[in-house]
């Protein structure tokens, strides 16, 4: 259900529908190694920057910090009451990251710190989009409600909401310049 490509362009990360995180050569076109199982369904796996760790989330409420070299588990974070991890981003300094829950609340980890920074609520409905700004100082979260929301990381402050498709944001990346968001909806049926 998750694919992500390293910043050499050598590996991917893929997360899916049977718990499992995998680690696959794109040259060689083959699996390098399991990097680890959720225990339910596999939702995100994102690179750390320094390339050499993972971080990856599930339906079972955890976000991992794995090892890419060998898949060990450095930290696992739970998120509670707060429900299964839709969507996952890092900052660039990999200091911080923000989750994207069921429940409609986005969270802020200190990943340096192995702790909750904030939890940041205001959508009514699952969380389907979280970006990071590449100066790592804003996120935005969309949600199948219809609401896109602006946070300022360190603060927990929402920034700025906007209501925008009837049926949900489904994606949301900050340009290079971090001045502007693109957003994706679900694709209706012709004549819908």
């Amino acid at each position: 259900v998750w694919l992500s490509v390293a910043a050499d362009g050598r590996s991917i990360l893929s997360a899916s529908t049977d718990h499992v995180i995998k680690l696959w050569d794109i040259g060689g076109k083959h699996l390098i190694r399991n990097l680890g199982v959720h225990k339910d369904m596999a939702r995100t796996a994102l690179y750390m920057p320094d390339g050499l760790h993972a971080l990856t989330g599930g339906d079972d409420g955890e976000i991992v910090l794995r090892q890419l070299s060998d898949g060990a588990v450095l930290h696992v974070f739970q998120t509670g009451g707060n429900g299964a991890v839709n969507k996952l981003a890092i900052t660039p300094d990999g200091k911080r990251a923000v989750s994207g829950h069921d429940t409609g609340n986005v969270i802020v980890w200190d990943l340096v710190n192995n702790a909750v920074l904030h939890i940041l609520t205001g959508h009514d409905w699952s969380i389907s989009a979280v970006a990071v700004s590449p100066d790592g100082t804003r996120a935005v979260s969309g949600s199948i409600d219809g609401t896109l929301k602006l946070w300022d990381i360190e603060s927990g402050k929402q920034v700025r909401s906007w209501h925008g498709h009837e049926q949900g944001t489904y994606g949301a990346v900050f340009t290079a310049d971090g001045h502007h968001l693109v957003r994706g909806r679900r694709a209706l049926p012709a004549g819908k």
